[in-house]
């Protein structure tokens, strides 16, 4: 017994101990662990469902919650402009639409030092000038891209640079129904006393300039119209 014990050095036993775990890492590495691990081409499927899955509840929880069960799958609130309707549709096109952003692009703060709009990435306001004029809805020459934080902060910001500064009164500030539920409190909310929400279009008869509101097409119903 004691001549046996005797081949089996510490040395020994360290290169035995290090031999079966290279024979175990070797055989996890080409058979996957036993327990769950899978490839990524046959987890792909069952993620794509739970997406679609997850989709299709962000769009009933969007639905306006004064509408009964059965309305679920047709009702859509319109209130606050969830569009996740469109959500599946996105879903499916995820490789044609998915944007990368490198680590180090965002390391200053400034964007574009030389820029009116110092945050603004640059190559975020070349492909939005190539797009107008692409599109042709839009003069680019000479004008500036202001970005906010959401169309709220963007619009609140035209108010204030809209309104005059030594008006007698706050300018009134109207749409034409249906229109965004937040009009209303945005052009309220600085209290500046420079603008004021009017009313709908259709009964403001007030004499003397106004800001108005237009969406074209409209949100939410599509139409088009000329302002009042």
């Amino acid at each position: 017994m004691a001549s046996f014990l005797n081949l089996f050095t510490i040395k020994n036993l360290l290169v035995l101990s290090i031999a079966l775990n290279l024979c175990f890492l070797f055989n996890v590495n080409k058979h996957g662990f036993w327990f769950s691990v899978e490839s990524q081409e046959n987890r792909c499927p069952s993620m794509v469902e739970n997406h679609e899955a997850q989709a299709t509840m962000r769009t009933l929880l969007s639905v306006s919650s004064t509408s009964g069960q059965e309305d679920l799958d047709r009702v859509i609130n319109l209130n606050h402009g969830d569009p996740t309707m469109y959500e599946k549709y996105w879903l499916m096109m995820s490789e044609r639409t998915t944007v990368v952003i490198p680590g180090w692009l965002s390391m200053s703060y400034f964007s574009n030092a030389k820029s009116l709009c110092w945050f603004l990435e640059p190559e975020l306001a070349k492909q939005i000038i190539r797009l107008h004029k692409a599109v042709g809805n839009a003069v680019t020459k000479g004008r500036h891209i202001v970005v906010g934080t959401g169309s709220s902060q963007l619009i609140m910001a035209a108010l204030f640079a809209l309104s005059p500064k030594d008006g007698s009164e706050p300018m009134s500030v109207v749409a034409t129904a249906p229109y965004y539920s937040s009009y209303p409190v945005m052009s309220t909310y600085l209290k500046s006393g420079l603008d004021n929400w009017a009313e709908d279009t259709k009964s403001f008869n007030k004499e003397g300039p106004y800001i108005e509101f237009i969406t074209s097409p409209n949100n939410p119903d599509d139409s088009s119209g000329p302002p009042r």
